[in-house]
């Protein structure tokens, strides 16, 4: 089933906090730096789409060791679902004799 942009954005919350936590107990992140964390994340909502959720947690790993594994899974997930919905469409098109529009589908980059 394919999941909301809300239900990414819960989802990123609860291994976020995880990750801080983690981090926090293993003393490999002080309290002030994960409350700015908390703060970076809170600031990049809401967000409209999967793409610019992934845009802004990729900024968001690029600052916080902790964002990062969150970003990676985040970001294969939807990589797999897009990846999923162009064959899907491509598939579509070919049935139709549409080839150069399946061509197109396939070859657009991300969200392409």
């Amino acid at each position: 089933m394919k999941k909301t942009v809300q239900q990414f954005v819960t989802d990123i919350e609860k291994e976020l906090l995880i990750q801080v936590m983690t981090s926090l107990d293993q003393k490999k992140i002080t309290d002030d730096r994960a409350q700015h964390l908390a703060q970076d994340f809170l600031y990049l909502l809401p967000v409209k789409n999967k793409r610019t959720l992934v845009l802004k947690m990729r900024t968001l790993a690029s600052h916080y060791k902790e964002a990062s594994k969150v970003y990676f899974e985040l970001a294969e997930t939807i990589y797999k679902e897009e990846k999923l919905r162009k064959g899907k469409l491509a598939s579509k098109y070919i049935k139709l004799g549409e080839i150069e529009k399946a061509v197109k589908t396939i070859k657009g980059g991300f969200y392409g």
